[in-house]
């Protein structure tokens, strides 16, 4: 699916190239990350006494949005009386504080999120693993956007919708090794820049509207909304981008 996209994407910017009239543009914008918050049981080595066991714990991923940036460079084609369609390539930069909050289940209640309950045996009463630094993560990746835009009022307003294409290229999370012990956890933290954790492709819907406001500037504003979960399969977090940008773009 996602090889087809990207395939799709080429042959469609390919195609655009070739025919009609075309605008060449450069653009900068501002993002802000509204990212989904997510909810799942894990289960944690827990030794009681000498004898470790796996514990369910319940886990609530909730993030604190920070302004990123993108820089584009890419292509508008007329291909009908007030009909343009557009692609490029860009880089697109995110930050966010992801904050992880841990609560102890008491497996005789199941795992559902309403029975969760402290383990009196263990001194947990609710473990909020919050810090300094502790959940910044810094994600930049390479876009590819695909959109077809309407002049509502030509030569000054635009409508688009589509698809942009993303492709990890960095990443830099700070996280936390988490040890339960018989006097409480044990938290150490750590940078990790391995990308590991991160689905490394990501597919978001496109909502823009353009509006000119000089020659050859237009200020921009989109939403985007991401189809795919930031993290891997093997996280279990089901959070999802939804990032909303506001730029300048400028006719070459």
């Amino acid at each position: 699916m996602k090889r087809s996209f990207l395939f799709l994407s080429i042959v469609f910017a390919m195609w655009c190239k070739a025919y009609g009239q075309t605008n060449f543009y450069v653009e900068l914008s501002g993002n802000y990350s509204l990212i989904s918050k997510s909810e799942y049981v894990d289960y944690l080595s827990t030794p009681i006494g000498a004898i470790p066991l796996k514990m369910p714990f319940g886990i609530t991923e909730n993030y604190d949005g920070k302004v990123g940036g993108d820089l584009g460079f890419g292509f508008d084609k007329k291909v009908q009386d007030r009909v343009w369609v557009n692609s490029g390539l860009g880089l697109s930069y995110h930050q966010f504080k992801k904050k992880t909050k841990v609560n102890a289940i008491n497996p005789l209640e199941g795992t559902k999120f309403s029975d969760m309950i402290a383990i009196e045996d263990l001194q947990i009463k609710e473990q909020d693993l919050e810090g300094n630094n502790l959940g910044d993560t810094k994600a930049l990746y390479a876009s590819v956007p695909v959109r077809v835009k309407y002049e509502v009022v030509p030569n000054l307003f635009r409508v688009g919708v589509g698809v942009t294409n993303y492709f990890m290229l960095y990443s830099n999370q700070t996280k936390v090794n988490i040890a339960i012990t018989e006097k409480g956890p044990v938290i150490n933290e750590y940078e990790d820049t391995s990308k590991n954790d991160f689905n490394n492709y990501q597919l978001n819907g496109n909502i823009q509207l353009e509006y000119k406001i000089a020659k050859s500037l237009w200020l921009q504003a989109n939403y985007n909304h991401g189809f795919f979960n930031i993290y891997s399969d093997s996280q279990k977090s089901t959070s999802k981008y939804r990032t909303i940008d506001l730029g300048l773009k400028y006719d070459l």
